[in-house]
C-alpha cells in the first residue's frame, strides 16, 4: 500500500473511531422524546431509558426505576405508555450487578440484595450526573421477578429515605428479610391479573403492609392474566401516579419562582473588592440569559446528590434557603417580587475554591443580584444572610415604585392564603395518621374508607389553594386574582382557620 493510501486508510479508521466515540457519548444523553441503552460501566447487561417529551434541562424530573420480570429484557413497558410519555424519566433496569444478568432468578441471599442495592445506586448517580433529577420524587417498580426485587432492593433498612414510592406488579409484599418498616406513609402499589398465580401471596401481603403504615393500595384486574395487558394495566397505574403526586406536592413547598438555568465561566480576578470583581467577571456572560432592563437574581446552588444521605452541608443549606425564601407557603415577598427579576439558578459545585474565592461550591447558597443595567448590585452568602427580610431589602431599591406598590398588593393577596394553606396542611397530616393508624389497627374496609374520604376533601381544598397560590403570585393580576379568589371562598366557604 503507497504512503498516501495507507494515511487515507488510517484517516478513515480514526473518523469511524470518532464517529462511534460520539455515539456511544450520546447514547447517554438522549434528547426529550427518545429512548436507548444506558450502558452502565462494568454490567452485566445494559439498561433502558427514556426521557420524556417535555423534560426541561432545568426542571429537576421525577424518576421511575422498573425491573422486569424473569426471561424478559430491561425495558420502559408500561410507565411510558402509564404516562404518555411524559412527566417521568423511566429506567427499565438490568439485573447488571450478577454475571447472568438475572438469568438465573433472585436468590434470597443478603450479599446478593447488595449488590443490586449497589448496582441500582449506581445507575441513579450516572443518571443524576446527565439529567436533571427530583431526587425527592424516585419510585421503585418492577414486574413478577421485578415485583419481589422492589421487595429485596428496595424494603431494606438502608434504603430508607431513597424513594417515594413503589410499584409491585404480578407479585405481592413478601416480609421475608427484608423492613417493612421503610414504607410508612409511603405510597405502594399491588397489582396483579385476577388470573396471575402471585394473587394469594399478594392478598396475603398486604396486612403486612397495612401494619407497617404503608399507604398501600392492591388492585387485581379482572380477567387479566400474570402479566396484565397495556389496556388493562394503564388506567390503574395513571391514577396511583396521580395520587403519588398530589401526596408529593403536599409534602413539599410549592416553588414560586420560574427558574432559569445559567453558567459563569471565564478566569475571575484575584485582588480588588468585591464589586469590581464581580462586575469584572460578570460582564457579557454567554451563560447568563439576561434581560434588557431588568434586573437579576443569581442564585448560587450546590443541588442535593442522588443519595440524599451523601448530601454535603452546603447542599442541605440550598435546599433550605429554596424552601424559606423563594417558595410558598414559607417565603411570600420574595417569591413575588421574583417576577419582576430575571431568576437566574446557577449549579457552582463544581467550582473550587482556588480557583474563584467568590463564586464557589463553599460560598453556597449564595444570591448576586444585578441592577437594570446588569452591574453589581448586591451579594448574599450564606444560609444565615438568605433570610426573606434580608433578600427583600436588597432587592426593593432595584425596583420601580410601581413595582413596588404593586408587589405590596400582590401580598396582601397571598398572605391570607399562604395562612389557610398552613392549616390545611396540619389537617391533612392528622387525617392521615389518622387513617394509618385504622389500618395499622387492622380496621375494616368502612372505617379505612371513612378517613380516606375525609382526606381526599382536605386534600381538594388543599389543591385548590395551590391553584390560588400560583395565580396570586404576579403582581401585574394580583387584582384580578383578589377578584376571583373572593369568588372562590364565596362558593366553597369561609377560609379554613388555623
Amino acid at each position: 500500500m503507497k504512503p498516501a493510501s495507507r494515511f487515507l486508510s488510517h484517516l478513515c479508521i480514526l473518523i469511524a473511531l470518532l464517529a462511534l466515540h460520539g455515539a456511544v457519548m450520546c447514547a447517554d444523553a438522549l434528547a426529550p422524546g427518545q429512548e436507548g441503552p444506558l450502558v452502565v460501566p462494568g454490567s452485566s447487561k445494559d439498561c433502558v431509558l427514556y426521557i420524556p417529551s417535555d423534560y426541561k434541562s432545568d426542571v429537576p424530573t421525577p424518576l421511575i426505576f422498573f425491573m422486569h420480570g424473569s426471561g424478559g429484557s430491561p425495558t420502559t413497558w408500561p410507565f411510558r405508555q402509564a404516562t404518555d410519555g411524559a412527566g417521568y424519566i423511566v429506567c427499565g433496569l438490568s439485573y447488571g450487578a450478577f454475571p447472568d444478568a438475572g438469568a438465573g432468578g433472585l436468590a434470597m441471599d443478603p450479599e446478593k440484595f447488595k449488590l443490586m442495592m449497589d448496582f441500582i445506586a449506581k445507575v441513579r448517580a450516572q443518571l443524576s450526573r446527565t439529567y436533571d433529577i427530583d431526587q425527592k420524587q424516585v419510585i421503585l417498580s418492577g414486574l413478577s421477578m421485578g415485583g419481589w426485587g422492589v421487595n429485596f432492593y428496595g424494603f431494606q433498612t438502608s434504603q430508607k429515605g431513597l424513594y417515594c414510592a413503589y410499584a409491585i406488579i404480578a407479585a405481592g409484599a413478601d416480609d421475608t428479610g427484608v423492613d417493612l418498616t421503610v414504607t410508612a406513609g409511603l405510597p405502594v402499589l399491588v397489582l396483579n391479573g385476577e388470573k396471575c398465580p402471585n394473587l394469594p401471596q399478594a392478598n396475603s401481603g398486604m396486612p403486612a403492609l397495612n401494619h407497617a403504615g404503608a399507604i398501600a393500595k392492591q388492585v387485581v384486574l379482572a380477567g387479566e392474566p400474570h402479566v396484565p395487558s397495556q389496556a388493562s394495566i394503564t388506567p390503574p397505574l395513571k391514577a396511583w401516579l396521580a395520587d403519588v403526586k398530589r401526596q408529593a406536592a403536599r409534602a413539599q413547598t410549592l416553588n414560586a419562582v420560574d427558574w432559569h438555568a445559567g453558567t459563569i465561566t471565564g478566569e475571575p480576578e484575584h485582588s480588588g473588592d468585591t464589586k469590581t470583581i464581580l462586575t469584572h467577571l460578570l460582564a457579557n456572560q454567554p451563560g447568563l440569559p439576561l434581560s434588557y432592563g431588568e434586573p437579576a437574581l443569581l442564585f448560587l446552588t450546590v443541588p442535593p446528590p442522588a443519595d440524599p444521605a451523601g448530601a454535603s452541608r452546603h447542599a442541605a443549606d440550598t435546599s433550605a434557603v429554596e424552601a424559606s425564601a423563594f417558595s410558598f407557603p414559607d417565603a411570600t415577598q420574595v417569591p413575588v417580587a421574583a417576577h419582576d427579576f430575571t431568576t437566574i439558578r446557577i449549579d457552582v459545585s463544581g467550582i473550587d475554591p482556588h480557583d474563584d474565592r467568590l463564586i464557589n461550591r463553599d460560598t453556597a447558597p449564595a444570591v448576586i443580584l444585578l441592577d437594570r443595567d446588569h452591574a453589581f448590585a448586591a451579594l448574599l452568602k450564606g444560609r444565615s444572610q438568605l433570610s426573606e427580610s434580608s433578600l427583600m431589602a436588597a432587592m426593593r431599591p432595584l425596583l420601580t415604585p410601581d413595582q413596588r406598590a404593586g408587589i405590596d398588593k400582590a401580598v396582601a393577596v397571598v398572605k391570607p392564603l399562604e395562612k389557610s394553606m398552613k392549616s390545611l396542611q396540619r389537617k391533612l397530616d392528622q387525617a392521615s395518621a389518622r387513617e394509618n393508624q385504622v389500618r395499622i389497627a387492622g380496621g375494616d374496609d368502612a372505617a379505612v374508607q371513612k378517613q380516606k374520604d375525609e382526606f381526599d376533601s382536605l386534600d381538594q381544598q388543599y389543591q385548590e389553594l395551590r391553584d390560588q397560590l400560583a395565580a396570586a403570585s404576579t403582581p401585574a393580576t394580583a387584582g384580578a386574582t383578589a377578584t376571583a379568589t373572593g369568588s372562590a371562598s364565596a362558593t366553597a366557604g369561609a377560609p379554613v382557620s388555623p
